[in-house]
Parts: C-alpha cells; structure tokens; sequence
C-alpha cells in the first residue's frame, strides 16, 4: 500500500491530496469499461469480465 503513496506525504494522503490520473487516462479507462460492459449497466458481470480477460490473453475458467 506504501507504495501506491510513493512521493506522497503523510499529510496529503490524509487529506486525500495526491495526483491522479490524468483527464486523458480516465477517459480511456472510461472508454475501456464501456466496451466491456455491453449491457450499460455501470458494472461489468462475470460474462463481461469473461469477455473482458479473454481480449486481454488471459484463459479463463470456472473456478
């Protein structure tokens, strides 16, 4: 968890002052997540995210 703070300090992580993404990656991101979400729920179920792992070469099973 340290980590994901790197360069951060103590004080900016309490009060939630760290940079994010930028306006480019969220939407992106955004635009990834709606390709895989084909019922536009705003979530992405157990057969998108079958869908979704495939395209990205991971074999998926029914564990």
């Amino acid at each position: 968890m340290a980590s994901l703070y790197k360069g951060v300090s103590r004080k900016d992580k309490i009060r939630g002052r760290h940079h994010g993404l930028s306006q480019q990656k969220k939407q992106e991101i955004k635009e990834a997540f709606e390709l895989f979400d084909t019922d536009g729920s705003g979530t992405i179920d157990a057969k998108e995210l079958n869908v979704a792992m495939r395209a990205l070469g991971f074999e998926m099973t029914e564990e």
